[in-house]
């Protein structure tokens, strides 16, 4: 499982452009099973926490495609079917909340910026999750359903979590840079990139203490 490097010009542009922020990849080939698992030793926060990734798919599948999450039922991921988009599930505790953006993932050369955002103690059901791509706020759902004010996700917990599948499959297939998850925040994308001549580029993240995985070439095994 190799990593790619990048001369920064993946959006179009060289180095000077994008600054020496983002210069290599996990590359995650389904047909050989590839992720990486991490056990937190203790739990953090499950009510509030951010996920955020440059995502560029190596196919546009009719089958679902993880990203990131805890056992079969608390996931990010790549919903299934002809127009791919941005899903985010959490079946425990009830009542379970399951929310698929309207915005189509359909270009496979180009990358993609995610953010997921929770924080289930705020008052106003809409503003537990954020979901963003490339910057800019979801707003329009396929499906909406926000989770319980002050419920805790099996996600941050001291349980198995999983980057590029869930535990029963449904395997990334693609590339996956700039991983960052943190711990009792609900951060913006403005933490992870900006725009520079009207282009979303990534930058480098000054934020909160982050889980960080390591995407350069001394550590180029994905298992």
């Amino acid at each position: 499982m190799s990593i790619l490097t990048y001369p920064l010009g993946f959006i179009g542009g060289g180095k000077e452009f994008y600054n020496n922020v983002m210069e290599n990849s996990l590359r995650f080939n389904d047909d050989d099973s590839a992720s990486l698992t991490k056990t937190f030793s203790t739990a953090g926060n499950q009510k509030t926490w951010t996920w955020s990734a440059w995502m560029k798919l190596g196919e546009v599948s009719t089958t679902a495609q993880a990203l990131f999450g805890v056992d079969n039922s608390n996931i990010i991921y790549i919903n299934d079917g002809s127009n791919p988009r941005l899903r985010y599930n959490s079946s425990s505790p009830s009542p379970s909340a399951d929310m698929a953006a309207s915005k189509f993932f359909r270009d496979p050369s180009a990358w993609y910026h995610v953010v997921v955002a929770q924080d289930t103690t705020k008052a106003t059901a809409g503003d537990r999750v954020k979901m963003f791509v490339n910057g800019i706020e979801l707003k329009s759902f396929g499906y909406e359903s926000q989770p319980a004010q002050n419920a805790e996700t099996t996600i941050n917990s001291a349980a198995p979590h999983y980057l590029g599948k869930r535990a029963a499959g449904n395997l990334f297939d693609g590339h996956l840079t700039e991983i960052y998850f943190i711990d009792g925040h609900q951060l913006g994308p403005e933490n992870f990139g900006e725009y520079k001549e009207g282009v979303w580029i990534p930058k480098a993240y000054a934020g909160p203490p982050a889980l960080v995985v390591d995407s350069s070439p001394n550590n180029h095994e994905v298992q």
